[in-house]
């Protein structure tokens, strides 16, 4: 509980970047994956060596969940948002996607980069659903993580 009123508090002080051109670093995991976690530092890295005049700002899954008013209150359309990698992109992690899901809808002006991803789709309905929604996207870049996800992002975006 404490975790959570600080994180907010952290997310609310952050507004005065609202008019800075920043990095928006979404969807990182707060969940066991030791894989996952590793993916999400290496990412870090790799913004605050790339990206050294910018304010990097991370925000994980859960607190995206919870904090969404304000993290719209901070986002501007000059922002980058980067989407965590891993092996999510599609209908098998489904809480995964629909989080995506709601950023790319929320946030289509924006310049928008998913790290890499495996991508699986199970249900042709759900795929359908998420390349409605990703051709919608005035700025995507999805990086595939293996040939396999390559060719269905091919396909489907």
């Amino acid at each position: 509980m404490l975790k959570n009123i600080r994180e907010t508090f952290r997310l609310k002080a952050l507004k005065k970047y609202k008019t800075e051109r920043k990095i928006m670093f979404l969807l990182s995991p707060d969940h066991g994956n030791l894989g996952d976690q590793m993916i999400a530092v290496a990412t870090k890295k790799l913004l605050e060596d790339k990206y050294t005049n910018k304010k990097i700002i991370e925000v994980t899954r859960k607190s995206y969940i919870k904090n969404k008013s304000i993290i719209k209150d901070i986002i501007n359309e000059g922002d980058i948002i980067i989407l965590h990698g891993g092996g999510n992109l599609g209908d098998v992690w489904f809480g995964e996607e629909i989080s995506r899901r709601e950023i790319l809808k929320n946030y289509k002006d924006n310049k928008i980069i998913i790290m890499p991803q495996t991508i699986k789709f199970i249900s042709e309905q759900e795929k359908n659903i998420s390349k409605d929604i990703y051709s919608n996207v005035r700025d995507l870049t999805i990086i595939a993580r293996e040939e396999e996800s390559f060719k269905i992002a091919k396909e489907i975006f």
